[in-house]
């Protein structure tokens, strides 16, 4: 009887650990998002766009150091995946969440969601 009462324990424990990962994970994911918004922004105020047409966390805007776009846009940061898009006039960029299928999107109209679909243009729509 002990034993099992242990290992329901042991389950529950276990259960809530990987909760509290997951959430840890996903906020700091919402967190570096936000700053990508940042970044953009200080962008677009010294270049007057978002840097052209480009589909690649490595390119155009995404590739930034001195607005800092470089460091929030590195797919390292990112254990899910990272994905950008921006044109003159627009960005996206979305990072997949520890829940598959889950997603999170910031752009340039200053929208910052969860979303269920990938970004297939320079907005979260």
């Amino acid at each position: 009887m002990i034993v099992v009462m242990i290992g329901i324990l042991v389950s529950v424990v276990r259960t809530s650990l990987y909760i509290a990962k997951t959430r840890d994970t996903d906020g700091a994911i919402i967190f570096k998002l936000g700053k990508v918004q940042s970044a953009a922004l200080l962008y677009y105020q010294t270049n007057g766009n978002y840097g052209g047409g480009h589909s690649v966390c490595t390119e155009g805007m995404f590739k930034d150091s001195v607005s800092g776009m470089a460091a929030y846009t590195d797919g390292a940061n990112y254990p899910n995946g990272l994905l950008c898009n921006s044109t003159n006039l627009g960005y996206a960029v979305e990072a997949l969440l520890t829940e598959p299928g889950q997603y999170w999107c910031v752009d340039s109209a200053g929208k910052s969601i969860k979303k269920t679909e990938p970004i297939s243009g320079p907005t979260c729509l």
